[in-house]
């Protein structure tokens, strides 16, 4: 829910810039942040298969804990480059959001932002690879 997708168990509650050690770790960070869709009364998470070549995670209008400032954005797999891709859609606070990569220990990572709106920035939809 909070905007992150892990690879192997761990926690999903992430607020900070990357690498860090601490968990979660081996993940792709769109727009981590303490997030809450509610189950679905504050906006909901769909996955996606697309001609059997990309896997899209799509975060709609799901808002901060504990309630507003919804978000959409979206995370696309390309299951035959490897290619990641993170859009964003609608972006309403990016205080404390994360938004990179970082390996299986948190000791390496691509950060490409952190709690910055000139990084992760709504309409037009922006692609970050």
């Amino acid at each position: 829910s909070n905007g992150i997708i892990v690879f192997g168990t761990s926690n999903s509650k992430w607020s900070g810039p990357i690498p860090d050690p601490a968990t979660p770790n081996n993940g792709i960070y769109a727009f981590s942040t303490d997030l809450d869709p509610l189950s679905g009364a504050q906006g909901k998470i769909y996955t996606h298969y697309v001609d059997d070549r990309y896997f899209v995670i799509e975060w709609h209008q799901v808002e901060h804990y504990p309630s507003g400032n919804p978000e959409t954005f979206e995370i696309v797999l390309d299951l035959d480059t490897g290619k990641v891709t993170i859009q964003y859609l609608t972006v309403s606070n990016v205080a404390d959001a994360v938004s990179g990569v970082e390996n299986s220990t948190g000791t390496e990572a691509t950060q490409y932002a952190y709690a910055d709106p000139a990084l992760i920035a709504a309409a037009p939809l922006r692609r970050r690879s």
